[in-house]
């Protein structure tokens, strides 16, 4: 590693993007925390045999205000991975998403500035694609285009194309590509404009912006 060795907090640090992060880190030499609930629905009711042997676990709710605090202790750098996730059960378990993902991450940011803004240098949000929209593409006519959301016609068809078990083209597909236009994926970046239109969205762009 080119980097110090440095304290790191993983928040969400037994997660699929966590764990990695926690494997990257310890690799190169940082001593590593792993902050995490184990969700039930997501781990069941074990500790997962895929975590780091070299970084330390503390297994514990992000608005867990004591144990948060506990967990900062001497640490240099935060990454803030700590979410629910799933954006259909957001929509009807929107008290508990916003719990853990708006007030987790307040819950952090205030133990950070009033109690540990001495120590620790940098935190890291994680960021989702949901937060820009449907994606971003250039069409071989258009130029640069977003997909809009689908009409009441467009949602109509596809729940008739369903009932048919027809997948064919989706009519989410920009209008340009059903009409023939070659796109292209373009890569999302960070100053492109936020059109977040879901609840686990919304509340994510909330907390990077806190």
């Amino acid at each position: 590693s080119t980097y110090e060795p440095m304290k790191i907090l993983v928040t969400g640090g037994a997660g699929f993007i966590g764990s990695h992060l926690v494997d990257r880190l310890v690799a190169e030499g940082h001593d590593v925390r792993i902050y995490d609930n184990l969700e039930p629905q997501v781990h069941g009711n074990t500790t997962p045999s895929y975590l780091n042997r070299d970084a330390e676990f503390i297994q514990a709710d992000i608005c867990d205000e004591a144990m948060l605090d506990k967990a900062l202790d001497g640490i240099d750098i935060v990454f803030h991975k700590a979410a629910m996730v799933g954006v259909g059960q957001s929509m009807y378990q929107p008290l508990k998403y916003t719990r853990v993902n708006t007030l987790g991450g307040a819950t952090l940011l205030d133990l950070l500035v009033n109690k540990h803004r001495d120590h620790v240098k940098k935190v890291i949000v994680a960021a989702s694609m949901s937060e820009y929209g449907e994606g971003l593409y250039t069409c071989s006519r258009h130029g640069s285009i977003k997909p809009d959301l689908r009409t009441e016609e467009q949602l109509a068809r596809r729940r008739s194309a369903r009932a048919r078990s027809d997948r064919g083209r989706s009519d989410r597909a920009p209008c340009a590509a059903r009409m023939g236009y070659s796109l292209s994926a373009l890569r999302i970046n960070a100053q492109a404009y936020a059109d977040a239109r879901r609840h686990g969205a919304c509340v994510q762009l909330r907390v990077r912006h806190q």
